[in-house]
Formats: C-alpha cells, sequence, structure tokens
C-alpha cells in the first residue's frame, strides 16, 4: 500500500471549494491526483477504478459525496472492504498514514507486517490486511479470489 497525497478538496474556475452531487463525479479528479491505482492493492486499472468510500456510504450517508472520505479501489477491494465499520484509528489509511513502512513486500508472498512496529502498530498494520483482504494467500485449486494475488506477484 504506497502511501497518496489526495489533497484538499478540489477548487473549481471561480477559486470554490467542488461539492460532488454524486461521488462518481470524483472519479477523475482522483486518478489525477492518485493514478490509475487501487489506493490498496496498487494494482493499476485505468478503466475499472471505483469511488472508494473510507466510511461506507451504507452506514454514513452524510459522507458518501464527501472528498475527505475517497479513494479509488479495484473491483476486488471494494467488495471484500465492503460495508464494514470503520473506526478510523483502527487501520491504517494511504492518504493518511505511511502504509509502506507498515508492511515487507516478498516475492511468492502476501503483505507481512513489518517486525519494527510495536504491538499497537502491528494490531493497526493487522486489522488493515483483513478489511482489504491483503493478507489473502491463493488457495488450491485457484479461484478468482487469486486475481490480486497474482497481479502483485506479477508487479
Amino acid at each position: 500500500m504506497r502511501p497518496v497525497n489526495r489533497g484538499d478538496r478540489p477548487i473549481d474556475g471561480m477559486g470554490k471549494p467542488v461539492n460532488f452531487k454524486q461521488y462518481g463525479d470524483a472519479r477523475n479528479e482522483l486518478i489525477n491526483r492518485l493514478g490509475c491505482y487501487c489506493s490498496y492493492c496498487e494494482i493499476r486499472l485505468p478503466m475499472a477504478l471505483a469511488v472508494e468510500h473510507i466510511q461506507p456510504k451504507s452506514l454514513e450517508p452524510t459522507l458518501e459525496n464527501e472528498w475527505s472520505n475517497f479513494l479509488l479501489s479495484c473491483p476486488s477491494c471494494n467488495s471484500i472492504k465492503g460495508s464494514k465499520a470503520v473506526n478510523l484509528h483502527d487501520y491504517l489509511w494511504v492518504h493518511l498514514d505511511n502504509t509502506f513502512r507498515a508492511f515487507i513486500y516478498e516475492k511468492d508472498r502476501s503483505p507481512q507486517i513489518a517486525g519494527f512496529l510495536n504491538a499497537a502498530q502491528q494490531q493497526i498494520a493487522q486489522n488493515t490486511l483483513e478489511l482489504t483482504g491483503l493478507n489473502r494467500e491463493p488457495s488450491s485449486p485457484e479461484t478468482v479470489k487469486d486475481k490480486r494475488w497474482k497481479a502483485r506477484k506479477a508487479a
């Protein structure tokens, strides 16, 4: 999970903050700022990225169109994260934390938690892996769920 700089709410031509009528309207601005990558698994998907709600819109409807609640997500990460209730302090977030430092990336393995983290930080890192499903390993026989793992391995 590479850290990203989503930045402040976009400004319109009149110098006023943009209010999104629909969350999908934020997609192009997010891609311009974050690139064509899933904020969680880092798969490059120029055409299939969705606006991801950090706090699920089903549980926090007032945040449905809020810039501060947006990231980008591939269909797999978006569906795995789903509509789980999220306490922001219980997870690492790519736009707030140095998420790259918290994990060790090795060939043929899912991300591992860095050993130098203290116990509380390790728990937060573990929560993050479980929320996003990045701790999943491929099964035998292979299933559709293995596609993110294979894409990470190829990268």
